[in-house]
């Protein structure tokens, strides 16, 4: 079994303001993460909350959305990925890993890192366009021990670095899996991504 996390308990210091609260084909970013991961292959999925973490669970509501809090939001990244780490091994399951900030991953992104997964061979499938590594990452739920006591100084890079022989690319047609939204910029170019793909 996979479940798909969402990592969204940032400060978005860089935006200037709540990115996963920005409107986004209609919806909040956040919004549309969860209803793209609401129509794919995942069977369950959660969002890591943080420093905006009421206004996430009211843009989320009446979705499938699971939840766990990260009050440790202002510790960085890492600590968000090892609550999410957390929640995948309650439920006995390897774990997919989403940006909350990523509102241009499709589902067709995660069936395909999905597809032909075996739970029994511990490996890492990394989502990737041209050569560059970016998000959804899959990784078996035996690295989690790995995740929640290494890596302090590193994140989840150093786990990539760590076991490079297990890690694999899914080179992906669509370049969403790079883009992610830390600036206004990002934020303006991903409007108009999402306009002229109509």
């Amino acid at each position: 079994m996979i479940v798909g996390v969402v990592l969204a308990a940032g400060e978005s210091r860089r935006m200037g303001k709540q990115k996963l609260l920005l409107p986004y084909g209609g919806v909040p970013v956040i919004r549309h993460i969860a209803n793209v991961l609401g129509t794919s292959e995942l069977g369950k999925f959660a969002v890591v909350t943080g420093k905006d973490k009421n206004g996430v669970e009211e843009c989320l509501a009446g979705t499938e959305a699971l939840f766990t809090h990260n009050a440790e939001f202002d510790e960085g990244m890492l600590s968000s990925v090892r609550k999410a780490v957390g929640f995948a091994a309650s439920l006995n399951s390897d774990l997919m890993l989403f940006l909350g900030d990523q509102p241009m991953i499709e589902a067709v992104v995660i069936n395909e890192l999905m597809s032909g997964w075996n739970e029994k061979v511990a490996t890492i499938r990394v989502a990737s366009f041209h050569g560059r590594r970016g998000h959804p990452v899959l990784i078996h739920q035996s690295f989690f021990d790995e995740i929640l006591t290494e890596f302090d100084d590193q994140g989840l890079r150093g786990l990539l670095v760590k076991r490079a022989s297990q890690v694999f690319d899914v080179h992906m047609n669509e370049e969403g899996v790079l883009m992610d939204m830390d600036f206004p910029s990002d934020y303006e170019a991903a409007l108009k991504r999402l306009e002229k793909n109509g």
